[in-house]
Order: C-alpha cells, then sequence, then structure tokens
C-alpha cells in the first residue's frame, strides 16, 4: 500500500492526455508547435512590465528590463514527484 502524501506536500492533478490533439500536434512543424507557446511567454513579460511600469514610473527601458530579469530569477524550480 503506498503512503499517502501529507497536507504539505502537494499534489499535481493532470487533465487526461487527449491523443488526437497530441497526434494533430505532432504533425506541425517545430515553429508551429511552440508558438502557442511563446506568445504565452511575451504575454506575461508584457504584463510584468505594464505592472513595473506602474511601480516605477520614472524608469527607462533598461532599467525596467533589469527588473525583470531580477523578478525571473527569483523564480524557484516546481518540484517534481514520482507518481
Amino acid at each position: 500500500m503506498r503512503d499517502q502524501p501529507s497536507k504539505d506536500t502537494p499534489v499535481w492533478r493532470f487533465d487526461p492526455v487527449d491523443i488526437t490533439q497530441m497526434r494533430l500536434l505532432a504533425q506541425l512543424p517545430p515553429g508551429r508547435r511552440v508558438a502557442p507557446m511563446l506568445d504565452a511567454q511575451a504575454f506575461v513579460r508584457g504584463t510584468i512590465l505594464g505592472r513595473l511600469r506602474r511601480q516605477y514610473p520614472a524608469a527607462t527601458e533598461s532599467e525596467l528590463g533589469l527588473k525583470l530579469l531580477e523578478e525571473v530569477s527569483r523564480v524557484r524550480e516546481v518540484p517534481t514527484f514520482d507518481v
């Protein structure tokens, strides 16, 4: 019998894999496969930069870029759990 995770241990739940979607994605060229990820990355970067512009209205674009890098570098890696 497996041990139950403690209340402090995060439990990751994923939706079932859609085989049809996976096959369709596999047929796309690599550039088209990564486009949604790059779009999401640009959206998040723009959102963070917008907040930083409100927080630091006198900051230059270079300073805001450095602040963005500081924020991104503070992100912790997500632990992986064996299932």
